[in-house]
């Protein structure tokens, strides 16, 4: 099993060098001044900012080696997964807001770019993006391949099983899209964006590919508009218990390129 895996703070790598250990010193001793001020004389102007000041000096190079051994850690372990295959390491990619899912404006990367689903520059990345906000904020991860493609403007579906759905509620606005086989419209949400064009959406999704879909233990969420084509799961491979194998990011290369030949193929 092939992992990236959290650095720990007890990874050498995730401890502060020399500099670090000084600011990080220079902050506790200010956050101690101010709390001593504190007990033994009175709450000055001056110790709200002390406290703050103290304890970002005190914590932040212990972050930031951690967030620098992390990136590290993520480079080597993809390079080493990737390069054999023909994909390239990137730290994050510019997200291209073409489907529902990408408009959520979340972060790409880390990443692997190369050839997938018919795109030269196709990627394989970690994708997260913020729900909400104030106390009901919270993170959703996902991993994904983008393929890029051109032509089929009128290619704007999306498909999910709701029989394996970790990524409930990605996509708004999108109405049903009936199939005419009623095991596979039981089982899958198949939508489609106005402005679509059914003879294509109903060319890519024919009866060989309706099959498969039964077919499979696992489907992906897939989404295509705007000339994208986005494939994803819950979780970030390699980092979370559910997805922790690196061979995910193989299934995700493997749906891209099904479903890359098959809109090729229309």
């Amino acid at each position: 099993m092939e992992t990236i895996g959290q650095v720990g703070v007890s990874d050498p790598e995730a401890r502060p060098g020399p500099w670090g250990v000084v600011v990080a010193g220079a902050g506790a001793g200010l956050l101690l001044s101010a709390l001593v001020w504190w007990l033994m004389a009175d709450w000055a102007v001056w110790s709200g900012p002390a406290l703050l000041g103290g304890a970002a000096l005190a914590v932040g190079p212990f972050k930031w080696a951690r967030r620098n051994a992390q990136a590290r850690r993520n480079r080597e372990v993809l390079t080493a997964w990737g390069g054999p295959r023909g994909l390239a390491y990137a730290s994050g990619v510019d997200n291209p807001s073409t489907t529902p899912l990408l408009r959520r404006k979340g972060g790409l990367g880390p990443a692997l770019v190369g050839s997938l689903g018919g795109d030269p520059q196709g990627v394989l990345a970690h994708y997260t993006y913020a729900v909400g906000s104030g106390k009901n904020r919270y993170e959703v991860k996902l991993s994904l391949a983008i393929a890029r493609f051109a032509g089929r403007e009128g290619l704007r579906v999306a498909v999910r099983d709701d029989a394996h759905d970790a990524l409930g509620g990605v996509f708004d606005d999108w109405s049903a899209f009936e199939t005419q086989s009623a095991e596979v419209d039981e089982r899958f949400e198949i939508e489609v964006r106005e402005g679509h064009d059914p003879v294509q959406v109903t060319e890519l999704l024919d009866p060989v590919v309706l099959t498969s879909l039964l077919e499979a233990d696992l489907h992906p969420l897939v989404e295509v508009d705007q000339g994208t084509l986005v494939v994803a799961i819950g979780g970030h491979v390699g980092l979370d218990p559910g997805v922790e194998d690196l061979a995910w990011f193989e299934f995700l290369r493997a749906r891209a390129d099904q479903w890359g030949e098959r809109i090729a193929g229309i």
